[in-house]
């Protein structure tokens, strides 16, 4: 589902939350939706629109079962929206172009790229 429903975006919270730019100001106000306001961590699991509404959000850790739902949820939040805010293209956003440098990481020219990956478990 994540992959074929979605389009999966990862961020780190620490650098993402602190950028002031259109991407931290987006993920800002997603995490003002999910509740999370002032300084504190915006991490989680957002299921949003590319216009920034919050359809479904889960704090990360939970169990699968508990983001399975929460996945569909927001699949099923989605599929309520008129189409014309689901077509490709809908939104365009201005000034990505503009990243804050200060939390901007890009390896050195010929640098390695390390994959990161997580690995979750059941803990049931």
């Amino acid at each position: 589902m994540a992959t074929r429903d979605y389009v999966p975006v990862t961020g780190d919270d620490w650098y993402q939350r602190r950028r002031d730019d259109e991407e931290g100001r987006f993920l800002r106000r997603l995490g003002e939706q999910a509740g999370r306001t002032g300084d504190g961590t915006r991490q989680g699991i957002y299921c949003c629109t590319a216009d920034g509404e919050v359809l479904e959000f889960k704090n990360a850790g939970q169990a699968p079962a508990v983001m399975r739902d929460s996945l569909r949820r927001g699949l099923d939040a989605w599929r309520r929206l008129p189409s014309d805010r689901r077509r490709p293209g809908a939104v365009t956003v201005p000034g990505l172009d503009q990243a804050d440098p200060r939390y901007t990481r890009t390896p050195p020219p010929g640098g390695p790229a390390l994959p990161l990956r997580r690995r979750t478990w059941d803990r049931g």
